[in-house]
């Protein structure tokens, strides 16, 4: 059966950040590739099958505590990459995310420099 396409909504930026993730019995960790606040394509140390809900741990370089996602759901896989979408996030921890994505695509902020 083909394979139904989503369009994305949001915008993805070129990153590189550790990730965390725990479902059904597995704990991971993995990096991001880029990220948008609607999701991100990533890598990781398991294989995670395209439905499977996961809890997720980002790491911003601007921050000292890790941001968690609620829910992402795993959209598609592609050998050991594999995207995300949001499901569910607090909204503080969605400002948080936004800031970050904002900083990181003005030309005046370090930060992009460290996440790159």
């Amino acid at each position: 059966m083909p394979k139904a396409l989503t369009m994305r909504t949001d915008s993805r930026v070129p990153v590189r950040l550790t990730w965390r993730y725990f479902a059904d019995g597995v704990t991971g960790k993995g990096t991001v590739w880029d990220l948008s606040r609607g999701g991100w394509r990533g890598s990781g140390s398991h294989h995670l099958p395209v439905g499977l809900q996961v809890t997720v741990y980002l790491h911003l370089p601007t921050e000292n505590e890790w941001l968690a996602v609620d829910e992402a759901v795993v959209r598609w896989v592609d050998g050991s990459t594999l995207g995300l979408e949001i499901a569910s996030i607090d909204e503080s921890r969605l400002a948080r995310l936004e800031d970050f994505l904002e900083r990181l695509t003005s030309p005046e902020d370090p930060v992009a420099s460290e996440a790159a």
